[in-house]
């Protein structure tokens, strides 16, 4: 179930909009994974008996149970730990990710694949945004970056959503080699294009996560984030980033320096020989 994110009376009115929809299923348990003021109120107006989430939830005082998380461990088995609730031995079981694609969404990815001369071949799909500005690659590296690939012989695509579009424009502009682009219409025509891809390079993004569900092979660049907590999960990847003393933070703005030189500081020379050493490991 998804909803706009609307801001004023609008988003009220789609949120009020959800929540009877939720109350409609009639739930006995509902789970707050993220913890803001968002999923609070779809927690707590759920209807549900049991409603629980962290004791470290910034909004959790009409949650029936509350757990207590583990510090410093990664997002999955954090969410995975709210199976402690019901005394459920979670860690002998098998905790990769699955992405489901929908009938039908393969076919459409292929055709444009076909209409860009890259079905069936190997290409790197990029994806170059993220929130924060702290966890997003300059642009005009992802352009420089496209160049050095090109030029070296791999083919490449770069991928966003429909908001992303002048982002894309604007990393096309600065490359001297052009770049080919996609707009994904939902997140499961991104996940199939994902799927087709030889190598997926990226910011820590949520398009990172479905990667590591499909278990493609990724480079991503790192920025402000928890490492730890945040990284791709069960899957080949490696990681280009700087070893900050500042690092990690919460990324809304750098306390440190002028500018958040963990991400903004990366060469683009570091994150091809990256490519090159996933690409080429044996």
């Amino acid at each position: 179930m998804t909803f706009k994110k609307e801001s004023g009376l609008k988003g009220l009115l789609e949120k009020t909009k959800i929540m009877r929809e939720i109350r409609k299923g009639n739930y006995d348990m509902a789970f707050n994974f993220h913890g803001n003021s968002t999923s609070y109120f779809f927690t707590v107006f759920s209807g549900a008996k049991y409603k629980i989430g962290l004791k470290t939830h910034r909004f959790n005082k009409k949650y029936t149970q509350k757990i207590t998380p583990q510090e410093n461990i990664h997002s999955v088995l954090l969410q995975l730990g709210y199976l402690n609730v019901f005394n459920f031995d979670y860690k002998n079981e098998d905790n990769s990710l699955d992405f489901f694609i929908f009938d039908g969404v393969g076919k459409k990815v292929e055709t444009k694949l076909k209409e860009l001369n890259l079905l069936n071949q190997k290409f790197v799909l990029i994806h170059p945004n993220a929130t924060l500005d702290s966890k997003r690659w300059p642009c005009e590296k992802f352009a420089s970056l496209n160049d050095l690939l090109i030029k070296n012989g791999y083919k490449t695509l770069f991928i966003g959503a429909n908001f992303e579009e002048n982002l894309l424009k604007k990393i096309g502009k600065n490359s001297k080699m052009g770049i080919k682009y996609i707009i994904a219409e939902d997140i499961n025509s991104l996940g199939a294009f994902i799927d087709k891809c030889e190598v997926f390079i990226c910011c820590d993004s949520g398009p990172m996560h479905i990667a590591a569900a499909l278990k493609k092979k990724i480079i991503v660049i790192w920025g402000s984030s928890n490492f730890n907590v945040w990284h791709p999960w069960k899957t080949e990847f490696k990681v280009v980033r700087k070893n900050m003393e500042c690092s990690p933070c919460k990324g809304y703005n750098c306390l440190k320096y002028d500018y958040p030189k963990c991400i903004k500081d990366i060469k683009t020379n570091e994150v091809f020989l990256t490519f090159k050493e996933l690409i080429e490991k044996k």
